[in-house]
């Protein structure tokens, strides 16, 4: 959970507008990759719902809202294309798809049948998804 709380820092400021871009994106590419922010708002917005609550107890709506936001990331996650992925890293797309959407498809089947298991491991490919990220802040190059 370190991770995911850190990544909440970090990914605004790595991977969604700080660096300058030396790639020529068309429009319809920028348009695009506004799915890639989405998701990880999305995902963000959850991540802060679930960090809120002080005695560690999630509520019935504040638990809807995570699984609404959850479900909400994965889809905007998916529509992002892995040519527009490929512009901003060459290993980005099968890192953001068997990573970052992976985990998100974990957390949902998790939602859906409450299989410990399954949060485990979305929890651990999340965490390989902020490491990769780490690794390779200073290469992703992502337009705002």
């Amino acid at each position: 959970m370190r991770k995911l709380v850190l990544a909440l820092l970090i990914l605004p400021c790595l991977l969604l507008g700080c660096g300058k871009s030396n790639l020529n994106w068309t429009d319809e590419e920028k348009a695009n990759i506004e799915h890639f922010h989405k998701s990880g708002e999305a995902s963000r917005k959850a991540v802060r719902i679930i960090n809120s609550g002080s005695s560690g107890a999630i509520s019935s709506n504040e638990t809807k809202q995570i699984i609404r936001l959850t479900n909400l990331a994965l889809s905007e996650a998916k529509l992002v294309r892995d040519d527009v992925l490929a512009k901003a890293h060459p290993q980005l797309p099968k890192k953001y798809r068997t990573l970052y959407q992976r985990s998100l498809e974990l957390q949902v089947i998790n939602f859906k049948i409450g299989n410990f298991k399954k949060e485990v491991e979305a929890g651990k490919l999340h965490d390989s998804w902020v490491d990769w990220i780490n690794i390779n802040k200073g290469q992703v190059k992502i337009p705002r």
